[in-house]
């Protein structure tokens, strides 16, 4: 195998445009709490119960870096 220098990485990088497998990266969407709560609707079947618990979940609130409070 051929080793390459940093320069000639740089240059194969800048050929591709900087994006790996010349796909571009996902841009994120932002997601609101409504978002959250009918997705949980959709996946539960609808029963408000089973998706207040899981909107309270400590699983949740580690996936999207935040907490949720229902009152």
């Amino acid at each position: 195998m051929k080793a390459i220098n940093r320069k000639q990485a740089a240059e194969q990088k800048s050929e591709h445009g900087g994006r790996r497998g010349g796909r571009a990266a996902a841009k994120r969407a932002p997601l609101t709490v409504g978002d959250l709560i009918a997705a949980a609707y959709d996946a539960l079947g609808g029963g408000a119960r089973d998706v207040a618990r899981v909107l309270k979940s400590p699983d949740l609130s580690v996936a999207i870096h935040r907490r949720i409070v229902l009152v």
